[in-house]
């Protein structure tokens, strides 16, 4: 059973997801409950940063999409980019 998505009160400054298997379920897509929670989070003026092993460019665009996604971690930590507001 599917439960609503209620955060605390701001506890961190962000959270650092990696994509395949967290962000991303099996079929490489974000969940719209995966969305809503993170909806929240940024609601709450949290920042979500995903994180991959992936170049820049083979970030999934749906990813680089989502609300309040400013900040990447790429190639496995080695890169950090601000993708601007």
């Amino acid at each position: 059973m599917k439960k609503r998505v209620d955060l605390p009160e701001k506890k961190y400054e962000g959270y650092i997801f990696d994509l395949d298997g967290t962000l991303l379920n099996r079929e490489g897509h974000v969940t719209p409950r995966t969305r809503a929670a993170l909806q929240a989070a940024v609601d709450k003026g949290v920042y979500i940063v995903p994180a991959t092993g992936r170049p820049l460019a083979s970030l999934p665009p749906e990813v680089a999409q989502l609300p309040g996604i400013r900040y990447v971690i790429t190639c496995n930590g080695a890169a950090v980019w601000d993708l601007g507001s």
